[in-house]
């Protein structure tokens, strides 16, 4: 667990860099909704439209993504 304390807080200086984007359980909490969550906001940098037409889950995606990739996250529209 320690390693994922301090590890988070990392992610959003490393994104992208070497063409590397990291995703999986391990990127905030060990979860399978976290994977999945972190693996569209990995699309979502390469420019994969966001698939869902849910404000409350477009607004946690785009939470999400802010902590991952920081500033430069292609936040989700209508």
């Amino acid at each position: 667990m320690r390693h994922v304390a301090w590890l988070i807080h990392l992610f959003r200086f490393i994104q992208g860099k070497r063409r590397s984007w990291h995703c999986g359980a391990h990127t905030l909490v060990n979860s399978q909704e976290t994977c999945f969550v972190s693996g569209l906001a990995a699309a979502r940098q390469l420019g994969a439209d966001y698939p869902f037409n849910d404000p409350e889950a477009r607004r946690i995606f785009n939470y999400y993504g802010n902590i991952m990739h920081g500033r430069r996250f292609r936040k989700a529209r209508r």
